[in-house]
């Protein structure tokens, strides 16, 4: 079993320290047996349709309106929760 983990642009929404939960996800799935694969998405990346759990960080005004427009003209994360 594979738990794949997609952490999408952590360079413009890492603000608050969003890493902390992906290695807290990862090591929680490792004491249970779980294998666990990270994807880090950067702004020039397309976001992943196969993880399984999605973590978005917190930002100021401007990274947080610049992740909603990429987010949107990628359409990824809609694809992945449909």
């Amino acid at each position: 079993m594979s738990l794949v983990i997609v952490r999408l642009y952590h360079d413009l929404l890492g603000t608050y320290g969003d890493q902390g939960n992906a290695e807290i996800l990862m090591h929680r799935a490792k004491a249970r047996g779980i294998t666990t694969e990270l994807i880090e998405v950067t702004p020039d990346m397309s976001i992943p349709t196969t993880g399984e759990i999605y973590l978005l960080g917190g930002g100021e005004d401007g990274p947080q309106t610049a992740s909603l427009e990429l987010m949107q003209k990628d359409g990824g994360l809609n694809k992945a929760a449909n």
